[in-house]
C-alpha cells in the first residue's frame, strides 16, 4: 500500500465529521489516532520486508530474486502472482 493510499484513508475517515463549527480540540484527538495507524501500518510492512524470507517457486527465480530484493513484499507478492498467472 502506498503512502497516498494511507493518507487517502486517513482523510476519508476525517472527513464526515468536520465541518465549519468542529474544533480542533475535538478534531486532534481522532488525527491523532489516525496517525498512529498509518504509522503502526508503515513499521509493520517494514518487519515483514526485513524479517520473512520469501519463498521462491516459479520458473521464473531471478527476477523472484530481484524483485524481493527491489521492493516491498506486498510487491513482491503481486509480482510472483503475476508470474504464476503467466506460467
Amino acid at each position: 500500500m502506498c503512502s497516498t493510499q494511507l493518507v487517502e484513508g486517513m482523510h476519508s475517515k476525517l472527513k464526515p465529521d468536520l465541518d465549519r463549527y468542529t474544533l480542533i480540540s475535538e478534531m486532534m484527538p481522532r488525527m491523532k489516532r489516525l496517525v498512529s495507524r498509518i504509522q503502526d501500518q508503515v513499521l509493520y510492512n517494514n518487519f515483514r520486508q526485513k524479517a520473512l524470507a520469501p519463498v521462491f517457486e516459479t520458473h521464473m527465480r531471478a527476477v523472484e530474486e530481484d524483485a524481493c530484493r527491489l521492493f516491498t513484499y506486498d510487491t513482491f507478492i503481486m509480482i510472483k502472482s503475476h508470474i504464476l498467472f503467466e506460467k
